[in-house]
Formats: C-alpha cells, sequence, structure tokens
C-alpha cells in the first residue's frame, strides 16, 4: 500500500515535470507578450488616428480659408457693396477650391448673392437659415451641423463667418457650402489602417462615413459607445485580440473622427506569434521533457506491477 502512495506521489510530480512546467513556462511568456502587444497597440492606433484628425482639421481649414479672406474684404468695401466686384470676389474663392458646392454672402437685410444656381424663393429669409444664426452668433470662423440644402437636394455642412463693418456694425455673413459626400471621398482618401472605418461624429450625430451603407453593422457597435467626449479608445469584443473605436476632436469644428480599427492590421500575425510562444514554452523546458516522459513510463508501469501485487 505505501508503495502505491509513494508511486502516485511521484507520478504527480513527473506530471508537473513533464506537462505543468512547460505550461507556466507558457502563461508567463504569453502573458508578457499579450501586455506588450497591448501597449504597442493602443499606442500606435492613437497615433495613426490623431494623424488622420490633423489631416482632417488642415483639409477643413485650407477650404474655409476663402471664406476668411472673403469676409475681410468684404468688410472692407462697406454696406454698400456693388454687385459684380462682390461676386467677383465670391466666384474667386468658389474657383480655389474643387470642394465647395457654392459660395455665397448674405446680408443683414436679406438680400443674397451666390455663386451656384440657386434662387431663393418668395418668402425665403436667410437670416432664419443655421448659418447665419451660427455666424451670428459667434465670433469668427464657424462650421455648421449637417443641414438640407435649400434647394433641397444635398445634404451639407458650411463654413461661415459674419462680416461686420469698421464701426462694429453686421453687414452679413460670408458662407461656404461642402458637400457631406465629398467628406466622405476625403475620409476613404486617407485610410488609418488598412481594414479601419472612420465616421465622422457631432456629439452623438453621425455627420458622415468613409462606409458604402448607413445600415453597415459597424454603425451599431459605434453608437453603443456615444456620445464622444474629447479623445479615448474603447474596445470591441473579448479578450486580448480585440479591435479598437478611438475618438479624437476635429478642431476646430467640435466634431469627432471616430475610427474602427481591426486587430489583425496591427499585428497581422499576432495569432501565429502566441502560437509560437507556446512551441517556445516547451523547448524552453526541454531538457525536462523527455527524462520527465522517460520515467512517467517507468512509474507508470511501476503503479500498474505494484497494484497488481497487491
Amino acid at each position: 500500500m505505501a508503495a502505491v502512495s509513494r508511486g502516485r506521489r511521484f507520478f504527480v510530480a513527473l506530471i508537473f515535470l513533464a506537462v505543468g512546467l512547460p505550461l507556466l513556462a507558457t502563461t508567463v511568456m504569453y502573458a508578457v507578450f499579450s501586455a506588450r502587444v497591448t501597449a504597442d497597440a493602443h499606442i500606435i492606433a492613437e497615433k495613426r488616428v490623431n494623424r488622420v484628425a490633423k489631416e482632417i482639421s488642415h483639409w477643413l481649414a485650407v477650404e474655409a480659408r476663402g471664406v476668411e479672406l472673403a469676409a475681410a474684404q468684404i468688410a472692407l468695401i462697406g454696406q454698400t457693396p456693388d454687385k459684380s466686384k462682390l461676386l467677383s470676389l465670391l466666384r474667386g474663392v468658389y474657383d480655389a477650391s474643387s470642394a465647395l458646392r457654392s459660395v455665397n454672402f448674405g446680408t443683414v437685410d436679406n438680400r443674397f448673392f451666390t455663386t451656384g444656381d440657386f434662387v431663393p424663393p418668395p418668402g425665403w429669409d436667410l437670416r432664419l437659415r443655421p448659418w447665419y444664426i451660427k455666424a451670428t452668433a459667434e465670433r469668427g470662423l464657424v462650421f455648421t451641423d449637417p443641414f438640407l440644402h435649400a434647394s433641397g437636394d444635398a445634404m451639407i455642412v458650411t463654413a461661415a463667418q459674419a462680416v461686420y463693418s469698421q464701426e462694429g456694425a453686421l453687414l452679413g455673413v460670408v458662407v461656404a457650402d461642402i458637400a457631406l459626400g465629398t467628406i466622405a471621398r476625403f475620409l476613404v482618401n486617407t485610410p488609418i489602417t488598412e481594414g479601419s472605418a472612420s465616421l465622422l461624429y457631432n456629439g452623438g450625430t453621425l455627420i458622415t462615413s468613409a462606409r458604402d451603407t448607413v445600415d453597415d453593422p459597424l454603425l451599431a457597435v459605434v453608437e453603443r459607445h456615444l456620445p464622444f467626449a474629447d479623445a479615448g479608445q474603447e474596445y470591441v469584443g473579448t479578450g486580448v485580440m480585440r479591435d479598437r473605436i478611438l475618438h479624437v476632436p476635429v478642431h476646430p469644428t467640435g466634431w469627432h473622427l471616430v475610427a474602427y480599427l481591426p486587430w489583425e492590421d496591427f499585428f497581422p500575425h499576432a495569432r501565429t506569434l502566441w502560437l509560437y510562444m507556446g512551441l517556445i514554452g516547451v523547448i524552453c523546458c526541454r531538457p525536462y521533457a523527455w527524462p520527465s516522459l522517460l520515467l512517467l513510463w517507468t512509474s507508470l508501469r511501476a503503479c500498474v506491477g505494484a497494484r497488481a501485487d497487491h
């Protein structure tokens, strides 16, 4: 009986040497590798999304630069601008950019000048339009939330700036229309990673997306994490190999760039590497493995023999 008990203890010890020690080594290496990879992925993702957010900010600033210049020129002209000079000024801003749908100037007395083909219908009051309200409520250049163009044929955002005379009197608002489709194309042409998806949100409202369809399941995933405030990262899924949703502000709009980044875009061979970690764990314990397996086999035969004798 004592021989059988000693054989069992010896058998448990051999199992630990043959199986437990490699497993322990593999687990430690897995934990160290996972922590390092996760930290690196966090940093890489943050840098890439911040870079794209800055590119969007720069692109919007370039497109809106003409609005600021036009506002400064109209302020010098004064309260009675010549129509031909005014339209020439607006046309110069429009021709300088391929992203603008139209460039307009609305006066405080409801006169509307445009480079486009929109003709205000009777009773239309430009002072009730979102761009006029926001620009006159704030100083400097502003970007509006998306809204339907007055013609009713497209969703747009606008860059607008109120114009004041040298005496401080409000003269009107210069506004440039940018179609949401133009912004979406910019997002498509500015990928973060190969499988990423970029979206622009204002608070909890989707502005535009680089995805082809608005019923994409990704939108449901993103909207579960709304509203976004400042910058941050959220994880999607379970375990270590999780996808990421990052959100960073896009200055000076008040919007957020929201990016969905698949894990595989950072470490496409991560799963293979983890398999290698397991093999390395076994190899590191190889000096113990074969002698332990041999002793295990011998002890098994001894235990079976001892039980048979008993």
